[in-house]
């Protein structure tokens, strides 16, 4: 049996949720801070890697952080301190 929040990705079945879980991306922040490569790596094609990391990056707001980090040069305020990165 699969984690039900991995089906929550666009383009992510119950054999699709099966072939991450056994990759070791088990959680959606998992499949979101993946590499289309990692993905390859586990038996998804390119077209498959790239829409379900873009859905789990949308779902996670994973992308939506790298960017106000970027746009911030590298500080996020989180609960009101600020953190550096790089």
């Amino acid at each position: 049996m699969t984690d039900e929040a991995l089906t929550q990705i666009k383009g992510v079945g119950e054999k699709t949720a099966v072939k991450l879980q056994a990759g070791g991306f088990d959680t959606i922040g998992k499949v979101a801070s993946a590499s289309k490569e990692d993905l390859l790596k586990i038996g998804l094609n390119q077209a498959e890697a790239k829409g379900i990391i873009a859905s789990a990056r949308s779902l996670s707001g994973v992308g939506k952080r790298e960017e106000a980090r970027s746009l911030s040069g590298g500080e996020e305020r989180v609960e009101g301190s600020f953190w550096r990165f790089g």
